[in-house]
């Protein structure tokens, strides 16, 4: 058998699919580098539901908002969430990155862009 190649419909479709799981964002204060075993944040302490979803092909945009007042003085560390809840620690991580924000009076507007790309 040849090798599958996935169309960009199919991959437009995985897109919209994984976006309607995304729920939930979260933020925590820890610094070891993201793995591809991560399944939670190292030290959460902040989780906002999504805001918005946007696709368009086999890009998604998700974006979340945080209170300031829910926020850590300085964050370090985001992830993105499947099918999670409210609850710190839940859910299928779908990403998570190492960004070092210290907050101000300001809310945190979160967004992230991920393209589903085929091989």
């Amino acid at each position: 058998m040849g090798t599958p190649v996935v169309t960009v419909d199919g991959l437009a479709r995985m897109a919209t699919l994984l976006l309607a799981d995304a729920d939930f964002s979260a933020v925590g204060v820890a610094t070891a580098a993201p793995a591809l075993g991560d399944t939670q944040l190292q030290s959460e302490s902040n989780r906002s539901a999504v805001s918005q979803r946007l696709s368009q092909g086999a890009n998604i945009q998700v974006r979340t908002l945080h209170g300031n007042g829910d926020l850590p003085a300085t964050l370090t560390e985001l992830g993105l969430f499947l099918d999670g809840t409210s609850s710190p620690n839940n859910g299928e991580m779908l990403t998570r990155v190492l960004e070092t924000f210290t907050k101000d009076t300001n809310d945190l507007l979160v967004v992230w862009s991920i393209t589903i790309a085929g091989g």
